[in-house]
């Protein structure tokens, strides 16, 4: 160091040792430099950053949930198709035929009990309807799951009684020939061939009814199970269900309009018949003819509502309410 008033050099003081003048240090500085100017090209490069999405996420496992839960959910897809005009439609015109259906028997006690019967089934839709229009989806829609599935039972039980029915008299025409001797040759043909042919039927009819029965159930079970696990699993045994359903439908319309036009053609030919058999064939095929309506009006809403199920179906492969 170098005392700035007297000159004197010394090693390491905060005061000069002669004059006591506070010693100051030399500092080694750096030339001065000017700014240089810099361009975007100079800046360094960051990485892009997405701007940060926040979704709402589904409610755990098991918990319940509001009709809005979050965007996708499968309440918001039930919400969503039950509550359309489309299913309500359907509704309507199945409940119309059933009830036309059972008036047109004519019969007080027939009327009584297909009404209470399929009471079921039409109440159940009507409060699936009704449930998607509420925001108490979960708790409506499983009493009307129940009551889908108690209607299928019972109609299973039904229907297993008359097939065993028909498939017993199917067996007693292949047994009666061989216990008659009144019969020749080919009425036993014959009567052999009505009971293989009866058989079959009551065979093909139980398949077809399993099948069908069981796909429903299927169907039942899978809604049951997304709504109580806020799931989005596909719905089991549609496929089924809407093929058997076509088949359905369409031999049953078949059968009814090829039977129409048998009996307007017997009408129109000139057979000679009395005044009050006349009037009899004409009666039947007025009422051929409104049985083909009322079933065509009751089978388009049958569609309508398998349409709104494969709708809900398809949807469950996207994110959101298509």
């Amino acid at each position: 160091m170098k005392c700035m008033k007297c000159g004197t050099e010394f090693e390491s003081a905060s005061t000069c040792p002669r004059c006591g003048e506070v010693a100051f240090t030399q500092h080694q500085t750096q030339p001065y430099q000017p700014p240089q100017p810099q361009t975007a090209l100079d800046q360094p490069v960051q990485p892009y950053q997405a701007p940060q999405v926040v979704y709402q996420q589904a409610p755990a496992p098991g918990t319940a949930f509001p009709v809005a839960s979050y965007q996708g959910s499968f309440a918001e897809r039930i919400h969503h198709f039950g509550r359309s005009s489309l299913f309500l439609a359907g509704i309507i015109l199945f409940t119309i035929g059933i009830v036309l259906n059972a008036i047109s028997t004519l019969e007080p006690l027939t009327i009584i009990g297909s009404l209470a019967f399929n009471s079921l089934i039409i109440v159940a839709l009507f409060i699936i309807y009704s449930a998607c229009k509420s925001p108490k989806i979960p708790e409506k829609t499983l009493t009307a799951l129940t009551l889908i599935k108690v209607y299928i039972i019972i109609t299973l039980v039904i229907l297993g009684l008359a097939l065993l029915v028909l498939f017993g008299a199917g067996v007693m025409f292949l047994f009666i020939p061989g216990s008659n001797s009144y019969f020749g040759s080919s009425d036993k043909i014959a009567l052999v061939a009505i009971g293989i042919f009866i058989i079959v039927c009551a065979v093909g009819l139980a398949l077809f009814s399993i099948f069908y029965y069981r796909s429903i159930l299927q169907i039942v079970a899978s809604i049951k199970k997304n709504m109580l696990e806020n799931t989005l699993i596909p719905l089991k045994g549609v496929g089924v269900f809407t093929v058997l359903t076509y088949i359905m439908i369409a031999v049953t319309l078949v059968l009814s309009f090829f039977l129409t036009l048998l009996v307007a053609a017997m009408g129109s030919l000139p057979l000679g018949l009395p005044t009050d058999q006349t009037a009899l064939l004409e009666g039947i095929l007025g009422g051929s003819v409104i049985s083909f309506l009322i079933s065509l009006t009751q089978y388009i809403g049958v569609i309508i509502c398998v349409v709104v199920v494969n709708k809900l179906n398809k949807s469950l492969s996207f994110q959101g309410v298509r």
